[in-house]
Parts: C-alpha cells; sequence; structure tokens
C-alpha cells in the first residue's frame, strides 16, 4: 500500500483501488433506468406543459420588470438593454434548474 493509499484509506475509510473498483462494479450493473421510474422521454413529455408555463412565467415577470425599472429611473434604450443583460443570467439560470427539478419529480413518479 503506497503513502497517498495509505492517507485515503485513513482519510476516508476507503482505498483508492477499492473505491474505483466498486464504482466501475456499480456502473455495470446498474439499469439505465432504475426500477419504479418513469424514461427520461417520457417523463420530459408529461413535465413539458409545466415547463413551458414556468418558462413563460420567469421571463414575462423578468420584462416587465426590466422595462418598469428603465421607465422608472428614466434609461432609454440602451439602458433598457444593460438591465436585461444583469437580469438574464439568473434568469436563464433560474429556468434551467426549474425545468430540471421538474424533470426528476416527473421521472420519480410511479409508472
Amino acid at each position: 500500500m503506497g503513502l497517498r493509499n495509505a492517507a485515503t484509506t485513513a482519510m476516508f475509510g476507503t482505498s483508492v483501488t477499492k473505491g474505483r473498483t466498486e464504482l466501475t462494479e456499480t456502473l455495470a450493473t446498474s439499469p439505465a433506468s432504475a426500477p419504479g421510474q418513469r424514461p427520461t422521454l417520457v417523463a420530459l413529455l408529461h413535465a413539458l406543459p409545466a415547463i413551458a408555463l414556468m418558462t413563460l412565467i420567469l421571463w414575462s415577470f423578468v420584462l416587465a420588470t426590466a422595462y418598469s425599472l428603465s421607465m422608472f429611473i428614466d434609461l432609454e434604450l440602451i439602458g433598457l438593454a444593460i438591465v436585461l443583460a444583469l437580469l438574464a443570467p439568473p434568469t436563464a439560470w433560474a429556468n434551467w434548474h426549474a425545468a430540471r427539478l421538474s424533470i426528476d419529480a416527473e421521472r420519480d413518479v410511479k409508472a
């Protein structure tokens, strides 16, 4: 047992090679989808209306907020573009994670 493997065993309670072997065996024997879960495509088709509604609500709120803020501060069109550039990345992130969570929730529904 090498020094690195001994240090890993002392810290985590398992050796590096043992962990790799277990991971390889787990990946080789695991099915494509766990029992009791829907396939991803079916879950996506079931979650698509909810994803579309969440997308519409999120982006309409952000666009209305950006427009209201730019009119309240009396910004021109370039100010609206800057406000949208600041609000778009967090909105896209929130939209992506809401879609991912809704697909995961649909996959966990018993078929």
